[in-house]
């Protein structure tokens, strides 16, 4: 009787191992697709706001929390906004979506920068092209395991 208990007991310790060892397996890094709908939408002489999305995909089979932490946009070399995001639960094996939203004042534009800047967020309103980076942590969370995804994406946009 005892080496039965024993034997289930070495058993227990062996399937906990186990576990262990696919559950850290089991949460993959998000797949980044896309930073899609992003423009300004409101400039007037006060503020500049910026939103946009950014398409992930979540390769796991179980569904993830997403937080993000410190994203920023930065716009001809300079650092703009620090980003507004909510964290949220991404469903298993399918895409999500980041909405951010970013806020600045045009004042610090002119303070930070030089005139180029300007002229050119002056010249986003008449259709031309710059790039846009968007910097910063995306941490996946799942069975009390963290997985930390660094965000470090160029686009060409048209506003």
């Amino acid at each position: 009787m005892l080496n039965i208990k024993k034997f289930f007991l070495q058993l227990s310790w062996l399937s906990i191992i186990i576990f262990f060892f696919i559950s850290c397996k089991v949460i993959k890094e998000p797949i980044y697709k896309e930073i899609k709908d992003f423009g300004i939408s409101n400039f007037n002489f006060n503020e500049v706001e910026i939103k946009g999305n950014i398409l992930f995909h979540n390769p796991n089979l179980v569904g993830v929390d997403v937080q993000t932490n410190n994203l920023s946009l930065w716009f001809m070399g300079n650092e703009l906004s620090k980003a507004k995001t909510e964290n949220f639960r991404a469903p298993a094996n399918s895409d999500f979506i980041i909405p951010i939203t970013l806020k600045f004042e045009t004042q610090k534009i002119t303070q930070n920068s030089s005139l180029d800047l300007l002229q050119a967020l002056i010249g986003s309103l008449n259709g031309k092209t710059y790039e846009v980076n968007i910097k910063g942590n995306i941490v996946i969370k799942k069975f009390g395991i963290k997985y930390n995804y660094k965000l470090d994406q160029t686009k060409k946009i048209e506003f």
